[in-house]
């Protein structure tokens, strides 16, 4: 299982194509279906640190980690890490 991000996940950071999991519940979460345990893939990270996610839900959010809790669950297809 992986660390929860705002760290570095085995010697590099988040990055677009990364799969994650949500650990935590921002309660304005709730208007998109996206709850503990939702899982999605990074799609970008802006200049503020926010990471967009499209969530396998279908709900396209940002999200800033600190704030929720995300996990890496599996590195962006070819990176090899």
């Amino acid at each position: 299982m992986g660390k929860p991000i705002g760290e570095r996940q085995n010697g590099r950071a988040i990055a677009p194509g990364d799969r994650v999991q949500l650990i935590g519940e921002p309660p304005d979460f709730a208007a998109y279906a996206i709850k503990a345990g939702a899982r999605g893939t990074v799609t970008m990270i802006d200049s503020q640190h926010t990471i967009h996610i499209r969530w396998d839900n279908g709900a396209q959010l940002g999200i800033i980690a600190e704030l929720a809790g995300l996990l890496r669950i599996a590195a962006a297809p070819g990176d090899g890490t």
